[in-house]
C-alpha cells in the first residue's frame, strides 16, 4: 500500500468521527467509537 492509501483511511476515519460527533449532537445518543474504529482498521488492512 502507498502512502495514498493510508491517507484515505485516514480521512475517511476522521469523517467517520465527524458523523459520529454529528449524530451524538443531533440524537443525544452515544457514539459508536468501537464501531469507527472497526471501520477504520478495515479500511487501513
Amino acid at each position: 500500500m502507498g502512502g495514498g492509501t493510508v491517507r484515505a483511511a485516514a480521512y475517511l476515519a476522521l469523517a467517520l468521527l465527524l458523523v459520529a460527533a454529528s449524530c451524538q449532537a443531533t440524537f443525544g445518543a452515544e457514539p459508536a467509537w468501537t464501531t469507527v474504529a472497526e471501520a477504520a482498521q478495515a479500511v487501513a488492512q
